[in-house]
């Protein structure tokens, strides 16, 4: 069990062992499904036809725009071009649901990162709530919080309306949204399940939940993820850009002001020194990155502070 209150900030590279592809990745697939190379765009464009009727003559406009554009991921590049924000958005969508198969979660991975979380705070059912644990995730992809339910669920042998309300207990904020809401997880959103199929009820619900990093996040999920991170007394960033209006928008210096006693580190993973450098000054050395060589997982296991109980 993790007894001090413990905020994991998840970027792109967390979600990379389990299949998602960072942000240069996926721009590369998305150029890729819009020129046609491995023969998906018809699919995309039929799914695609009830958001999207006019994406057969904006399609090869955008695949070209993003492509030389210089820039390292889709949502950069709609940051700027907002004219592409609707098909750009659905193009990303299409691209991350094909990733969300079990086959990839279970059973575990090499570098399974979630496994070991897991055995962390895996206690009693009874007590699992009790955790001090809390998640601010900026991925789209909600691999975490379907592991997390398998893996209570069988673990536990309990219902899945006693699971769900369980991992309620345990707060997993979207700051930009996510592919959709999970069948057991609350709110008004159509939901959808945890499957790679790109149907058109799929897409639908999954671009309705997406919010690009210019657009900013619904506020009550920033305000979420700000109350976190300020109840925090050790905050891990864990595949993570540290892109300067993430952290902003986080207020990550308001929020971190007299925690100088407190753990705020985060992986470092194929930083250079100059980079590192760079981030710590951007954080008011606050942040604290470590060696440049620990994946996610490796990261965890050496800097992490969670006690077994």
């Amino acid at each position: 069990m993790i007894t001090i209150p413990t905020v994991l900030v998840l970027g792109a590279g967390a979600s990379k062992p389990f299949g998602f592809p960072l942000g240069a990745e996926l721009k590369n697939e998305v150029c890729e499904l819009l020129s046609d190379k491995v023969g998906r765009l018809n699919e995309f464009k039929k799914v695609a036809a009830c958001i999207l009727p006019d994406l057969a003559s904006r399609a090869a406009v955008l695949r070209e725009a993003l492509a030389f554009s210089g820039l390292a991921s889709v949502d950069s590049f709609l940051e700027h071009r907002v004219e592409f924000l609707d098909i750009g958005k659905a193009a990303i969508a299409y691209t991350l649901i094909k990733y969300e198969g079990e086959g990839r979660l279970f059973p575990s991975r090499e570098r399974d990162w979630y496994r070991y979380l897991f055995q962390r705070i895996w206690t009693n059912f009874d007590d699992f709530g009790e955790n001090e644990l809390a998640v601010v995730n900026f991925n789209y992809d909600r691999s975490l919080e379907h592991y997390l339910f398998k893996a209570l669920s069988n673990s536990s042998g309990r219902r899945p309306l006693e699971v769900a309300a369980k991992l309620r207990e345990i707060p997993i904020v979207h700051v930009y949204g996510s592919l959709g809401r999970l069948p057991w997880q609350e709110g008004d959103q159509p939901s959808r399940a945890y499957d790679p199929s790109t149907t058109e009820s799929a897409l639908r619900a999954a671009v309705d939940n997406l919010s690009i990093i210019h657009e900013g996040s619904s506020r009550e999920n920033l305000i979420s993820a700000q109350s976190l991170l300020e109840k925090a007394e050790q905050i891990i960033f864990l595949g993570f850009g540290y892109h300067p209006l993430n952290l902003e928008r986080l207020g990550f210096q308001q929020v971190t002001e007299g925690k100088a006693a407190h753990r705020i580190l985060g992986t470092a993973y194929g930083l250079k020194r100059a980079e590192v450098t760079m981030i710590k000054t951007m954080a008011h050395s606050r942040l604290t990155l470590v060696e440049p060589e620990l994946d996610c997982l490796g990261f965890l296991r050496e800097h992490a502070e969670w006690p077994w109980t």
